[in-house]
């Protein structure tokens, strides 16, 4: 097989100045300004042919790679969940179902009494190409429940 050429990233001037130094920066181009939606045709260009690169590389370790997520995922409990933890009144835990790739997150009262769900992370994943829970925090009184999360892969958490 013969590799592809890698592209190359053009160098396209480009200079700033912060705090009295200037730093030039001839990738700048490639940070397109309307982020994270990336409009800009010769970024896209680009990136198509990064991952086109990387596809072809790849490409003969694939049967490899496929064998190596099998046997990682073999060795996954399914249904696992984690340990109980005591905050206040309330025993919080977390547990992903058979097949699930997001997590529930539950809590019952230390003095007995039903589980309560009190996030659903497949419920919030539903539909979405990109989901990922950034924070999480329950209000000392155990009444409010608040969280982040990034459903474009932006990182930037609401």
């Amino acid at each position: 097989m013969t590799i592809p050429t890698p592209p190359v990233a053009p160098r396209r001037p480009h200079s700033f100045t912060a705090h009295g130094i200037t730093i030039d920066d001839p990738y700048a181009w490639l940070k397109d300004p309307g982020y994270p939606e990336v409009t800009d045709f010769d970024i896209l260009g680009y990136l198509a042919a990064e991952n086109g690169y990387f596809e072809a590389v790849m490409a003969p370790l694939k049967p490899m790679t496929d064998a190596l997520y099998e046997e990682m995922k073999a060795r996954i409990k399914e249904d696992d969940r984690s340990v109980p933890q005591k905050d206040g009144d309330w025993l919080y835990w977390t547990a992903f179902e058979t097949g699930g790739q997001y997590r529930k997150w539950w809590r019952r009262l230390v003095a007995g009494g039903p589980d309560e769900l009190i996030l659903d992370e497949p419920a919030l994943a539903a539909g979405k190409e990109y989901f990922r829970l950034g924070a999480l925090s329950v209000s000392n009184d155990g009444r409010l429940l608040a969280y982040a999360i990034d459903d474009n892969g932006s990182e930037r958490f609401e």
